[in-house]
């Protein structure tokens, strides 16, 4: 799906879930995600709502979230801590 990084705020669909992208860079378990996130339109619910998921996963990107002035920036640098995360564990 979309190789590109997601803007905090964007709502995507998984399966038939809607998912408002929350977070970035998660680790759950010893694995790697790109996207941590919430059920969407509920939002935090219960604290072990929080959902994992890389683009792989994201059938449609329903809206992408604002993009501030510095955000080209922001991405490089998660960029470059994705590719030093993959390495350290064998991607």
């Amino acid at each position: 799906m979309n190789k590109e990084w997601l803007p905090i705020g964007s709502i995507v669909k998984i399966d038939d879930i809607k998912v408002i992208v929350s977070g970035y860079e998660a680790s759950c378990k010893g694995k790697y995600y790109r996207y941590a996130g919430f059920i969407y339109p509920m939002g935090i619910y219960k604290k072990d709502e929080v959902l994992f998921f890389n683009p792989s996963s994201i059938k449609e990107v329903l809206f992408e979230g604002y993009k501030f002035n510095h955000y080209n920036e922001v991405v490089e640098s998660l960029k470059e801590a994705e590719n030093k995360i993959k390495e350290e564990q064998g991607f």
